[in-house]
């Protein structure tokens, strides 16, 4: 099951998915369950160290390593999630510059002693020469025999992304066919205000659904701005928390998902924890706990 490249992590954490694999051929494996750095932190420090995330009887910890600049490089996925055991880590290679040039995600086997790579994808980024701004990316997957490619442009307004479009390629077809398009808007306060997705199912774009960012006034754990489309997701472009998200149904009329989060501050207006509600059309709702540790 193919999924939105670049869509929200907050979303992603209430919302099961099946999301492919992005694997370097020099990497060395860690074990599962092996943290990227020993978790020393508490609530009151400023650099992200990991965020504990709870939901029924699913546990899932998130856990952030830097550079020396304090600029992300790491973040793994380790433990359950709806009974499944989740075992991931993504790596962000930076140039001397500090910009992104590769992207690694490795989805280990979790029933082998010695972990496995999965589905593996290899991601590399582009930019203009002189230019900060990445203008487009490459994947190449590598699944059940088969080689799908994806090609992601991104197009600016005042050095923010506006629109994303992903083409997609496999070994059986010439060429790359659209595969969708999101249109994103922004508030006063440089923070993702929202985002319209459009599919090419008929070779032509239909609105399939439309997002919408609400924030808080307080200190983001992780500020991460164009980046964010190539490491954690949407909600952390900006300076400031997401408090709801309500993403909209264009196509089947199915209503509306609407995730509210209501925060609870460290002493540096960070999150130091955060109760969320995932409310599902004709489905009920699903709470979500997340606990923040900072270095």
């Amino acid at each position: 099951m193919r999924k939105y490249l670049l869509f929200t992590s907050l979303l992603l954490l209430l919302i099961s998915s099946c999301q492919k694999s992005i694997v370097w051929d020099d990497l060395v494996l860690l074990p599962p369950s092996t943290p990227v750095t020993p978790i020393t932190g508490g609530t009151s420090g400023t650099l992200l160290d990991k965020i504990v995330s709870l939901s029924n009887t699913d546990t899932i910890t998130l856990s952030y390593a830097y550079d020396a600049s304090k600029r992300l490089i790491k973040e793994t996925q380790v433990g359950i999630s709806n009974g499944d055991k989740v075992d991931q880590t993504k790596i962000f290679k930076r140039d001397a510059s500090g910009k992104i040039i590769e992207n690694t995600m490795i989805e280990y086997s979790t029933t082998a002693t010695t972990p496995s790579k999965y589905d593996t994808t290899n991601m590399f980024v582009h930019y203009p020469t002189g230019s900060l701004n990445f203008d487009y990316a490459i994947q190449t997957e590598v699944v059940s025999g088969s080689s799908p490619k994806d090609s992601i442009t991104f197009q600016y307004t005042a050095n923010k992304i506006t629109r994303v479009k992903s083409f997609f390629s496999n070994s059986l077809s010439i060429g790359y066919k659209t595969s969708y398009q999101v249109d994103y808007s922004y508030d006063a306060n440089g923070n993702l205000a929202g985002g319209k997705i459009y599919t090419y199912t008929t070779g032509t774009a239909v609105l399939a659904a439309e997002y919408i960012f609400v924030y808080d006034t307080k200190k983001s754990p992780l500020i991460l701005g164009n980046e964010a489309f190539l490491t954690l997701g949407e909600n952390y472009v900006g300076s400031n928390n997401v408090t709801s998200l309500t993403t909209t149904d264009k196509i089947n009329a199915g209503g509306s998902i609407v995730i509210a989060y209501t925060f609870g501050y460290n002493a540096n207006n960070f999150p130091a924890t955060a109760n969320g509600t995932a409310t599902y059309p004709g489905l009920g709702s699903q709470s979500l706990k997340l606990t923040y540790f900072y270095q």
